[in-house]
């Protein structure tokens, strides 16, 4: 009974990549956008218009066009359906209860076009004016939009490709105006990578805590030699804080822990520069092309006082880690006397990063 149509053949340029092949958790999101209409009765096939290759199984796929008109086109010339939804490849967090209210309405009054109210504040700018209007008077419009199939084709070939930025005004001027079906908020067109954070974000959290030890070592927190007289047991220099920080990346980046890859057994790291170390970690997050968002970390130490070094070290770090200023974010705190490290004994640090 419905084709699904599904204009993927933009260029993303606002988006500055190619947006549908962005990584959405496990998936693409061209993929995910696909997905979302199969397994549903009465839609017969998905037929995607794209000159990329999306890798995207079990699709009939057409060649793009030029415009989005002649994708659609395209698209149309392979379906051979009564009905068909045509789609936003960018629209991918459509929910199947917005494309069965879709479908039920487009057989019921001969198409339907999700809607939204507008609820930010309009100006019109016209002339150099800045004119107030009534948000009220005002939707926004989104997909999947339906038709029948043969009415459609009809508006699209009765129209100059450039009145075709939607398929719902050529309908409205060639057939009959549309009809408006209550559309959905998370039903969100990706437009710029930021679109994207909220689903691809990840979360590391990381620990580590070494004792006081007369072993001739400076005592090294956040890659910042503090004046102290005694450094941290260990096998590299002890750096509870960047231990931490790697931890918690590596936890994001589902890769194991700083044990096995900088093994104690293994000379070569032997009073290494934590700070080396933690350009390792970076090197193989970038390989994933993980992006970290944030870097927030609590050292836990009854003595030295590190207040007046805390700046020191989140500069350090954000030097290391290549990110902007305000991205590492420290703090400190005691265990007012309490246990090993309220003895004065050792110092812990807790790290939390997100990644995207």
């Amino acid at each position: 009974m419905f084709d699904v149509i599904i204009a993927a053949n933009g260029k993303g340029l606002r988006a500055g990549t190619d947006k549908l092949a962005v990584s959405l958790g496990e998936s693409t999101v061209i993929a995910r956008t696909v997905n979302a209409f199969r397994g549903i009765d009465c839609i017969n096939n998905i037929i995607v218009a794209t000159d990329s290759d999306y890798a995207v199984p079990d699709v009939k796929t057409v060649p793009g066009g030029k415009t989005r008109s002649e994708s659609v086109k395209n698209a149309l010339a392979a379906s051979e359906s009564e009905y068909v939804l045509i789609h936003d490849g960018a629209r991918p967090f459509l929910s199947r209860d917005l494309i069965l209210k879709i479908m039920s309405d487009t057989v019921l009054y001969g198409s339907s076009v999700p809607y939204l109210p507008v609820t930010d504040s309009l100006r019109l700018i016209k002339d150099g004016d800045v004119i107030t209007v009534d948000r009220k008077d005002y939707v926004t419009l989104q997909t999947p939009q339906g038709y029948i199939r043969t009415e459609i084709i009809s508006a699209l070939n009765d129209a100059s490709d450039a009145l075709c930025y939607d398929e719902s005004e050529l309908f409205s001027r060639k057939i009959r105006p549309v009809h408006l079906t209550e559309g959905e908020a998370v039903n969100k067109k990706i437009t710029s990578p930021f679109d994207t954070l909220g689903y691809n974000m990840r979360t590391g959290s990381g620990f580590d805590v070494h004792q006081f030890a007369n072993n001739g070592k400076p005592l090294i927190l956040g890659g910042i030699k503090i004046p102290f007289p005694t450094g941290l047991t260990a096998h590299s220099d002890g750096d509870v804080v960047i231990h931490a920080i790697m931890d918690a990346l590596l936890s994001a980046a589902a890769e194991r822990d700083i044990g096995v890859i900088f093994p104690d057994n293994d000379p070569s790291f032997e009073n290494a520069d934590s700070s080396q170390l933690l350009l390792t970690v970076k090197k193989i997050i970038d390989r994933k092309n993980i992006k970290i968002n944030n870097v927030s970390a609590t050292v836990i130490a009854q003595k030295p006082k590190l207040k007046d070094f805390i700046p020191l070290m989140q500069k350090k770090l954000e030097t290391v880690l290549a990110v902007d200023s305000g991205t590492v974010s420290l703090s400190a705190t005691t265990t007012e006397n309490l246990g090993i490290i309220g003895e004065g004994k050792a110092v812990a640090c807790f790290a939390v990063v997100s990644v995207y």
